[in-house]
């Protein structure tokens, strides 16, 4: 899940010289997305068909009724 650092470092003062607090980082676990990606590749790759091409047949019958 995300992580946010919300550390207080002291109490809040005012005035010249005084540096603005930093905000606090965010950071997000890519872990589920990354298993997310790799299921919906296996997914697609398991549930594709595979198929000739059957333009190649077409060619080779224009060839033969041809002569060529």
């Amino acid at each position: 899940m995300a992580e946010m650092d919300v550390s207080d470092k002291g109490g809040h003062k005012k005035g010249p010289g005084v540096k603005k607090a930093k905000k606090g980082s965010t950071r997000v676990d890519m872990t589920p997305m990354v298993d997310l990606g790799f299921l919906l590749i296996t997914f697609f790759m398991f549930t594709t068909t595979m198929s000739k091409p059957k333009v190649w047949k077409l060619i080779c019958l224009l060839r033969i009724l041809t002569n060529r």
